[in-house]
């Protein structure tokens, strides 16, 4: 099954905006950080042209425009850049839960998507540079289960380390 993730900011106020940076000088030439902006304010500026000037005229899209382009049986990854207080926001998506996996490198923001999508998935991110160079995996894995979280995936070690302590990854 093919999978999109698209990363979720929540600007100043909401809905979500679906951008990689957190802020705006990469795409849009300006050093202002998407989350002290409002949606509208993101949308004034035209983000396509650093990449190729075919792309001139893009914005910077809502979740829910991304996700009403999702083909029909596919499974979206969002990865919320922030805590909790995204998940309100994703909740209201209506996007299937069996279709949507919320992840998060904030455990809070994990957990309480899985509360809120009820039924859907919700996994915990954590890389080396977070945990720290000797992090005991078998600990976060623990507090992983204990949040309810369905799978646990670490950048760095790859999935080979993450299943010898016995953690099962989602399947994609």
């Amino acid at each position: 099954m093919h999978g999109l993730r698209p990363p979720a900011k929540a600007p100043r106020v909401h809905p979500l905006a679906v951008g990689h940076d957190p802020d705006l000088l990469r795409v849009a030439g300006r050093a202002e950080r998407i989350a002290a902006l409002t949606f509208e304010e993101l949308r004034r500026h035209e983000v396509g042209s650093w990449k190729n000037p075919g792309f001139h005229g893009e914005r910077i899209p809502e979740l829910d425009e991304i996700l009403l382009r999702t083909p029909p049986n596919k499974r979206v990854f969002v990865e919320l850049r922030g805590g909790p207080e995204l998940v309100p926001a994703l909740a209201r998506t209506g996007f299937a839960p069996a279709e949507l996996v919320a992840i998060s490198f904030n455990l809070e923001a994990a957990r309480e998507a899985k509360r809120a999508l009820d039924c859907g998935e919700a996994c915990w991110i954590v890389d080396r540079e977070t945990a720290g160079p000797s992090a005991d995996i078998a600990r976060l894995v623990q507090a992983a289960r204990r949040a309810g979280l369905d799978g646990w995936i670490s950048i760095t070690n790859g999935r080979s380390r993450a299943k010898s302590c016995g953690w099962r990854p989602p399947q994609v």
